[in-house]
């Protein structure tokens, strides 16, 4: 037994030994890199732990010597998942299967709206900021939420209001500057391929993707004549083909502080009011206090005449001067018509996918109630997407994205804006909360002297105000889309893409009979005649106003798109197609006086026909003010375009685009409705030369553009517009009547912008650090 026991050690020993020699033979390693489409992979990092790195070939082989039974090695790739292999004793020839990384692709590939284009070839100016980053912002707005981390990308804020704070608010931005004369300095904003001319708030946050921003005309000369301003494309979430169910649920709730009204430096009270005193004193305010319509004076200006008249003493009058100079009102409206804002984001979605479709369904439910007072806003929204593969190459996609909005809020004066308050020392309340009147239309003084027992109530409370008036809107939103893209073979690829977008947004504001709105336009119209009859022509009652405004899009665009990427050393990508697209939107107001929202009853007996003068000659006499409009407009706009590129070794790439655009808003000639726009670019990837090969830079790509892109201006025309109308002469005669709004133009055409880019972009430290810096120079041909 012991000899046996020392045989099977001797035999054990001996395998050992012969496995540590065999292992410690050198092996070459063979092989080739390819993605999941069977295409060649070059620019992968073979990283064998303790020998060193390899470089893959061109045509994605790789032969590495040297190597042991056992070694590690790890193949990495910007755009893919990294992969470990372990040397095996039989290895003579591998094959590496990268997959795509889906992060890294979303930070490596752009989207202009008509196709995508990995930045290793873009030669525009484009920026891309995923949902990761999206989502840090709780804001409603999408723009809102992402304007502070596009550069380049500026808010105009003059024109900002604090009544506002906490509401779905339309962002002022630009891109690049300034890129028109007289018309809208608004990006152009696409969503899903198309672009989107509906209300931004619309747009549910969580349902975004990603969102890239084209700065320069290479990057948005493909939109032509609405790109001047720059391109904001979003791209909402897809469901995943060959993916397990996905459900998703998130709740979030913000909180926004009262504005800080006393932000603004403005000058003191006491000092505001010496100045009023000093230019009433040299007559300043002598044309107001003698005008017939007894316009708003500083309270200051009152106190002084009052003292004029022998209505206040001088000891009186200099005690209310000291009150008003210690008063300020922004304290009263911090107190009693500001509040912290509160604003809660629900959204649930479910998503996945087969081997023939894919799908993803969301909806969300915001509920915002805003820094002032009575001011509420929901959203809810429903979106639902699904891809189908109708055959090997051919596929559907269907998409609709529905929205509500609703806004509540009580209609008074923006008392505080970034102009400072209209009345900096007014009080709004007593002490102990007793409710105070202010300033509104007319002077106080005057509506104070006034004894007329026909007349109600002409003075203005702001915090009874808000128990008396209230609005609401209602803005609802369809867009339905539909495309087949239909892959002809490896380098030919069609698709059609159509889009439905419906948006309808009812008003209504109702102003109770206590209302200063109601009671203002009752007592205006108000006289007594020589016999001592009261002529009320607006009858004692509220007022209801109402509106609706309906804007149906039609968008349609043919595509053809080449790629011829099988070459190591070259790369072809080409798209040409043509678009076409109109936009009618109606609106109209309306309105009734006297009205009683409890019974639903207004009256009928109005006379929008005659003249009828003034309370105490206020102003001339009037037609009572009616409230209908209607209008109408329609445009429509053709479009060819195309861009392609060429990249050389992957480190070369000239582009180019064009675009030209026809619209209805021209002259009959048809040449002269065309506006050729187009745009060139080179990119050199100074990375990957030889000579960067031994320096640690991850990125370096020098960029340059020169194009054209446009601006369009709807209300400008280059045919005689004419508006008509009805004019209701002084002895009650109705004149119809016609006004030449625009001059008939022939010369007339879109803007157009020129656009010379420069731009470098780097990566350093293991993509550690990263950036890009641009140099741009805009200028406008008339």
């Amino acid at each position: 037994m012991k000899q046996l026991n020392y045989y099977m050690l001797l035999v054990a020993t001996c395998l050992i030994l012969r496995l540590e020699v065999f292992a410690q033979r050198p092996v070459t390693l063979k092989g080739r890199v390819q993605n999941q489409e069977g295409k060649a992979l070059s620019d992968v990092n073979i990283i064998s732990v303790g020998k060193g790195n390899t470089k893959v070939q061109k045509n994605g082989t790789f032969n590495i010597n040297s190597l042991s039974i056992g070694d590690t090695l790890k193949f990495s790739h910007i755009s893919y998942v990294p992969k470990s292999y372990v040397v095996r004793s039989n290895d003579l020839n591998i094959l590496i299967v990268l997959e795509r990384n889906s992060i890294r692709l979303q930070e490596a590939v752009f989207s202009t709206g008509f196709q995508y284009i990995p930045k290793e070839r873009a030669t525009g100016s484009f920026e891309k900021i995923d949902s990761l980053y999206i989502n840090r912002s709780p804001a409603p707005n999408i723009l809102t939420r992402v304007k502070s981390m596009i550069s380049g990308m500026y808010s105009d804020n003059a024109n900002a209001n604090f009544n506002n704070t906490g509401k779905f608010a339309n962002e002022s931005l630009n891109i690049h500057g300034v890129s028109s004369i007289r018309g809208a300095n608004y990006p152009l904003i696409i969503v899903d391929n198309f672009p989107y001319s509906g209300d931004i708030n619309a747009i549910n946050p969580n349902d975004v993707e990603n969102i890239t921003v084209l700065k320069d005309a290479a990057a948005s000369s493909i939109w032509g004549a609405q790109a001047g301003n720059g391109v904001i494309v979003i791209t909402t979430k897809r469901g995943k083909q060959n993916s397990s169910l996905v459900v998703e649920a998130s709740q979030n709730t913000a909180v926004i502080q009262k504005p800080d009204l006393f932000k603004r430096q403005a000058i003191a009270n006491a000092d505001l009011i010496a100045v009023q005193l000093e230019l009433y004193n040299k007559g300043y305010y002598n044309s107001n206090i003698n005008s017939r319509s007894k316009p708003i004076l500083p309270m200051a200006i009152e106190a002084m005449e009052k003292k004029k008249k022998g209505l206040l003493t001088e000891e009186e009058l200099n005690d209310l001067l000291d009150t008003y100079g210690q008063t300020d009102i922004r304290n009263d409206l911090l107190k009693y018509l500001y509040r912290p804002a509160i604003s809660s984001q629900y959204s649930f979605s479910v998503s996945g996918g087969g081997d023939r479709n894919s799908f993803r369904i969301a909806t969300g439910y915001d509920r915002s109630k805003g820094t002032q007072v009575s001011s509420d806003n929901n959203r809810f929204t429903l979106k639902a997407y699904n891809k189908l593969k109708l055959t090997r190459k051919l596929e559907a996609e269907l998409d609709m994205m529905y929205s509500r909005l609703e806004s509540r809020q009580t209609q008074l004066l923006s008392y505080y804006d970034n102009s400072g308050s209209r009345y900096p020392y007014s009080s709004l309340a007593t002490a102990d909360g007793q409710s105070l009147s202010i300033p509104y239309n007319y002077s106080i003084g005057y509506i104070e002297s006034l004894a007329d027992p026909n007349l109600l109530d002409w003075t203005y409370k702001p915090l009874e105000e808000l128990k008396h008036n209230k609005g609401n809107a209602v803005l609802n939103s369809l867009l339905t889309s539909a495309s087949l893209n239909y892959q002809i073979n490896k380098l030919f690829g069609l698709s059609f893409r159509y889009r439905n977008e419906i948006q309808k947004k009812d008003d209504e504001a109702v102003f109770d009979q206590y209302s200063i709105r109601s009671r203002g336009m009752v007592n205006l119209y108000t006289n007594a005649g020589t016999n001592g009859v009261v002529s009320r022509p607006i009858p004692v009652g509220g007022i209801l106003e109402f509106g609706s405004n309906n804007a149906v899009s039609h968008f349609g665009r043919f595509q053809v798109d080449f790629k011829w990427n099988d070459h190591p050393d070259h790369s072809v990508n080409v798209i040409l197609g043509s678009e076409v697209s109109a936009k009618a939107v109606r609106s109209f107001t309306d309105g009734m006086y006297g009205y009683d929202g409890e019974k639903l009853i207004y009256s009928t007996q109005i006379d929008y026909m005659n003249r009828y003068p003034t309370y105490n000659n206020l102003a001339s006499n009037a037609q009572i003010p009616s409230f209908i409009t209607k209008s109408q407009t329609n445009n429509r706009y053709v479009s060819l375009f195309g861009n392609g590129s060429y990249t050389l070794l992957n480190r070369y790439t000239v582009s180019g685009s064009f675009r030209k655009d026809a619209s209805n808003v021209f002259g009959v000639n048809t040449n002269d409705k065309w506006n050729p726009l187009w745009s060139a670019g080179l990119s050199w990837n100074i990375k990957k030369e030889r000579f960067m090969e031994s320096i640690p830079v991850n990125e370096l790509k020098l960029r340059a553009t020169y194009g054209f892109s446009g601006n369009i201006d709807p209300s400008r025309s280059g045919n005689t517009t004419i508006q008509y109308s009805t004019i209701n002469a002084l002895y009650g005669i109705s004149w119809p009547s016609a006004q030449v709004l625009v001059a008939p133009n022939p010369s007339l055409r879109w803007e157009k912008i020129k656009t010379v880019n420069l731009g470098l972009d780097y990566s350093l430290f293991n993509s550690r650090i990263s950036g890009s810096v641009d140099m741009y120079w805009k200028s406008h041909l008339i």
